[in-house]
């Protein structure tokens, strides 16, 4: 009976051990991680926002007859880029969250 209790206190000692190894790197693995992006969406609002008051202050020039028709083209275009590099930022923290769960769960077992 003794034997029983040595070789169940020594089990528990090193699941106890590979759980603290385990934690261990995965706390070392996370200050060397590069983290998770910011929301760069405030940021690109803004870039909008700009965008519009220059197609404003444009629209102000056309009413006094000074015509530049690319203008309508190059904002819709740029609207497109920011909003391509919204979803594609919106991708990389969602992938980013997803993978480190995932981590996380195998680092638990």
């Amino acid at each position: 009976m003794i034997a029983v209790n040595r070789v169940k206190s020594k089990a528990k000692r090193h699941t106890r051990t590979s759980k603290q190894a385990r934690e261990t790197e995965l706390m070392a693995d996370k200050r060397n991680s590069p983290g998770v992006p910011p929301n760069t969406c405030p940021f690109i609002d803004l870039t909008k926002t700009i965008m519009e008051e220059m197609h404003q202050a444009y629209d102000r020039l056309y009413e006094r007859g000074h015509l530049q028709p690319k203008m309508d083209e190059l904002k819709q275009l740029a609207d497109d880029q920011l909003e391509y590099i919204r979803r594609a930022n919106e991708t990389l923290r969602d992938n980013s969250e997803y993978w480190y769960a995932k981590y996380k769960r195998l680092m638990k077992k």
